[in-house]
């Protein structure tokens, strides 16, 4: 007979645990299915986290030191934040008394029906009166020509090499190419980017802060070919050649010890067996409404395995809002028009809201306004008088529609950014806002000020 549970979690990562936590506190009996057994995510384990470990070390390490020894340092630092930060997440959930976790892959039957299949070839059938799906997403590797396509890095392999290759290809200019480009060429591997689209971070990226991030990555001896389509990948006994076509339709060719592959993600959904179920999903994610209800009543889906927006902390948010939904009914709808993010990029990029083209693309009537950092008595005191903050406001109603934010301590001043769209907020509250001096958070207040004397 088939164990039944109020609310069955499937995946472990910020989509599902704190979901289940949350539920169980709520006093639902909840099942927890996680396939590899440590609670986390990609972010954790793959993502995120590592690579900001990678960052923080190269950052703080200037001395001369073997690439090997550095990625010994860094390898073993990943161990013990990543092992110790997961071991705290499953006592968490071991702790509570109505919450089972399971270690297993699990798959639809019905849909009020999941088969667990664990690793010792256990099978068990549980059934429920809600489930949310949060498996997340994987790495995708697009077709390319060559001997060399199986055997290219993608971000979760990278993480895990015993040693960093001295020069590496990156197929992809988006967030994780450049981070990881900037990152692992302060470590001494040599780095060169590829990117198929006109420039790298297009359509993500303020326009004028990826000119200053271009040139950023050209000083730094990072070679970037923008409008470039890889063609092939091949391998020998001395390392990878690539293949790709330049916008003038020449073919180049750079020869490297290793390619990184980082072009998207596609949602981690072939163990699910969603065809069991009524669930609609395509190859962006499963469907969802406003709710995060999938075409299934009852079933629920957060994170990188819908098609929202692909964060972390977005994935936590749509955690809550699931939650809320299983235990109130249908009344928290998600609104990612407020979603943040950061670029750890050097200098750092952060951003909530609309930018200006998608401001006015919902029909708003658009003004901006600019702070420059070089006149910021904080940014003097650091001796880092270079950065930007950026305000893009409803002209009829002052409403602060988006922050952008280009500068190191990006991502400590977009928690303000954050809080400021949440709230709808105006110029005129950001105004009245006391800022401490010298702070870089009372750019804030002066450039709200600034905007409103000039109306």
């Amino acid at each position: 007979m088939s164990e039944k549970f109020d609310v069955i979690v499937i995946g472990g990562g910020p989509g599902g645990t704190p979901a289940a936590i949350q539920l169980a506190k709520k006093g639902k009996k909840v099942l927890l299915v996680e396939k590899t057994g440590k609670l986390g995510g990609a972010c954790l384990f793959v993502g995120c986290i590592p690579s900001k470990i990678i960052k923080h070390f190269a950052d703080d390490h200037i001395e001369e030191e073997p690439l090997s020894t550095k990625w010994k340092k860094i390898r073993e630092r990943m161990s013990f934040i990543l092992n110790n930060r997961s071991n705290a997440a499953v006592n968490n959930i071991k702790s509570l008394s109505n919450v089972k976790f399971v270690i297993g892959t699990a798959s639809f039957v019905s849909d009020n029906e999941v088969k667990v299949e664990e690793e010792n070839g256990k099978v068990s059938n549980y059934t429920f009166d809600n489930a949310i799906i949060a498996t997340g997403a994987i790495s995708f590797i697009p077709p390319f020509k060559g001997n060399g396509t199986r055997d290219v890095l993608t971000n979760e392999k990278l993480f895990n090499l015993e040693e960093l290759p001295k020069s590496l290809l990156i197929v992809g200019g988006g967030p994780i190419g450049v981070e990881l480009a900037q990152m692992l060429s302060k470590l001494g591997v040599k780095c060169t980017i590829v990117e198929l689209l006109d420039s790298i971070l297009y359509g993500i990226v303020d326009p004028e802060f990826v000119k200053v991030l271009t040139e950023k990555l050209s000083d730094s001896n990072i070679p970037i070919f923008t409008s470039s389509k890889v063609t092939e990948i091949n391998k020998d006994d001395n390392g990878f050649d690539t293949s790709f076509i330049l916008p003038n339709g020449d073919t180049k060719h750079i020869r490297s010890d290793q390619v990184l592959v980082v072009t998207g993600k596609v949602p981690n959904i072939n163990e699910l067996n969603l065809d069991a179920t009524s669930i609609k999903y395509d190859r962006k994610g499963i469907i969802t409404n406003e709710f995060l209800e999938t075409t299934t009543k009852g079933i629920y889906a957060t994170g990188d395995v819908t098609q929202g927006p692909k964060f972390a902390h977005t994935a936590t948010y749509e955690a809550n809002i699931a939650s809320m939904n299983i235990l109130m009914g249908n009344k928290n709808k998600v609104d990612f028009t407020k979603n943040s993010w950061v670029l750890f990029s050097d200098p750092e990029i952060a951003s909530v809201g609309y930018d200006e083209e998608k401001a006015r693309e919902k029909g708003f009537d658009v003004i901006t306004g600019e702070y420059d950092y070089k006149i910021d008595a904080a940014a003097q005191v650091r001796n880092e008088p270079f950065g930007t903050l950026k305000f893009v406001v409803d002209k009829n109603t002052l409403e602060i529609l988006g922050i952008h934010i280009l500068k190191n301590g990006a991502s400590s001043l977009v928690g303000e950014a954050s809080l400021i769209i949440s709230n709808r907020l105006t110029l005129k509250d950001v105004a009245m806002a006391i800022h401490p001096h010298p702070t870089l958070t009372e750019a804030f207040g002066v450039l709200a000020i600034n905007m409103l004397s000039n109306i």
